[in-house]
Parts: structure tokens; C-alpha cells; sequence
């Protein structure tokens, strides 16, 4: 065999001979034996560590099956529970939150109708925090709104103004009739308290006497705030 020849290396540092195309068949029978001898020993030995790579594997699934078997069971035994939980935990997940609390800007009459109070107030809450924009949800169904309405009482108040006016000198006239002496008539000075003069001015007024609260919650249906119950009145 001629090892002068060119050769190629292969990985693992295996060794083949390139056949020449202008030799002869004669010629490269040897070339092709060996290189196929270094393919089969090649061959033999990716065989040999690819069973050992996958030995390190099938060790993992022998030793570990049992547990993972275990827990696909475990899985789907609870899998019931779990979707149950899910389920409570979408549905009351707005309970736990805090409701939200504001006050009515506008004031209504002590005396009015307490459905226009509703009414009203239900179409600025609808504004001013809609529960969808767009494609959004900005509430969750279940939230709680508290919203407290300032009811006023009209009532007139009293401007007083007093002047005190005080003690006058003033000359009386006065007549005195004396028994069998005629009457007799004269002047006196003497003192008069005149007191105070008071100047009493209406004006009409209004105070908040007391607040309403209303609750409103979340309405899926119809995706807006809807009246629930008062709070207090």
C-alpha cells in the first residue's frame, strides 16, 4: 500500500484516500477497501458514543417516570379544584377591592324627587368614569361606587342693623288745675330715653343640610354604572 499518496483527514483524526479519477480501477481498489474499512470503523464508533449520549437520557426518564407519572396524576386529579378556584377568584376578585368614593359637584333641593337625584347622578357617573372606552374596560364587573350627593335647604337670613338713638332733653308743657285757683299752666325741661332704631334685611340663601349616598356598581349587560341601593340619607 503506497501511504505516499494524498490523503485526507476526517474528524477523530480517521485517515482515507481520495480516489484519483484518472487512475485505474486496478489501482484504486486498495484506496476504496481501506476507505471503506475507515467508514465502517467510523461508522462503528458515532454507533457507540451515540448510545452512550442517549444513555444519560433514558437514565433520567428511568429514574425520574415514577415522579412525573405522579405528578400528571396529581394534576389531573386536583385539575377540577383548580378550574373551580380560577373561576371563584374571576368571579369575587372585584369584591376585595376598595370601593371607590366621590362627591357630587352639584347640589339638589332637600325637598326634590329622589328618583331625579338618581337619574342625574347616574348620567355624570356614566361621564365622567365610563366603565368601556374603545376597546378598554376600565372598571371590572362587581366594583362598588359611592358616590354622596350634598342636599341644601333654602332659608332667608336676617341682616340686623341698630342705631341707638339715646337719652333727649325735651321742654314739656304741662297744666295743673288747683282747687279753687283756677289752672295754671307752665313749662318744664326733663329727660326722655328715645332708645334705638332697628333696620331688619332679608336675604334669600341656601346651606347644604345633609348628604345622600348612593351606591352604583358595574353592570356587564350593558357595560355602564347602574344604581344599587342608598348608602345613608
Amino acid at each position: 500500500m503506497d501511504y505516499a499518496r494524498e490523503i485526507c483527514k476526517l474528524t477523530d483524526n480517521q485517515i482515507v484516500f481520495p480516489i484519483k479519477d484518472y487512475e485505474s480501477i486496478g489501482d484504486s481498489l486498495s484506496s476504496i477497501n481501506y476507505n471503506f474499512n475507515a467508514l465502517d470503523i467510523y461508522t462503528c464508533n458515532f454507533e457507540y458514543s451515540a448510545s452512550n449520549m442517549w444513555n444519560s437520557i433514558y437514565n433520567q426518564f428511568s429514574v425520574n417516570s415514577a415522579n412525573w407519572l405522579n405528578a400528571m396524576n396529581v394534576v389531573k386529579t386536583n385539575s377540577g379544584c383548580w378550574t373551580d378556584t380560577y373561576n371563584s377568584v374571576k368571579t369575587l376578585s372585584s369584591v376585595w377591592m376598595k370601593p371607590i368614593s366621590l362627591i357630587y359637584p352639584y347640589t339638589f333641593g332637600i325637598d326634590g324627587d329622589s328618583s331625579d337625584v338618581i337619574s342625574d347622578v347616574t348620567d355624570w357617573v356614566n361621564q365622567t368614569l365610563p366603565v368601556f372606552s374603545g376597546t378598554c374596560y376600565n372598571f371590572i364587573v362587581g366594583q362598588e361606587l359611592y358616590i354622596f350627593t350634598p342636599m341644601y335647604e333654602e332659608i332667608n337670613r336676617i341682616l340686623s342693623q341698630t342705631k341707638l338713638t339715646g337719652v333727649k332733653t325735651v321742654r314739656v308743657r304741662y297744666a295743673v288745675s288747683c282747687i279753687g285757683g283756677g289752672v295754671r299752666a307752665g313749662y318744664v325741661k326733663g329727660s326722655v330715653d328715645c332708645g334705638a332704631q332697628r333696620l331688619d334685611i332679608q336675604i334669600p340663601d341656601r346651606y347644604v343640610k345633609e348628604f345622600v349616598g348612593l351606591k352604583f356598581i358595574v353592570d356587564d349587560t350593558i357595560s355602564r354604572w347602574v344604581y344599587d341601593s342608598s348608602l345613608y340619607n
